[in-house]
């Protein structure tokens, strides 16, 4: 588990108003984060769907 949440910061540091902090507020900084988490989490879910696809169409 520790694993994967350290991962999730280094692909957060990727997202330069993350890593550089641009706003000043807080509550738009942590706006940001959220939305970055997401994105991430939605290419990974798209990429696993896609690879499964992948083995099923191999498997038919």
């Amino acid at each position: 588990m520790r694993h994967k949440v350290e991962n999730l910061f280094a692909k957060l540091k990727d997202w330069r108003p993350v890593a550089t902090r641009y706003d000043r507020c807080a509550h738009i900084f942590l706006s940001a984060v959220f939305l970055a988490a997401i994105l991430i989490f939605w290419l990974w879910a798209l990429t696993l769907g896609s690879e499964q696809r992948w083995v099923s169409d191999a498997d038919g």
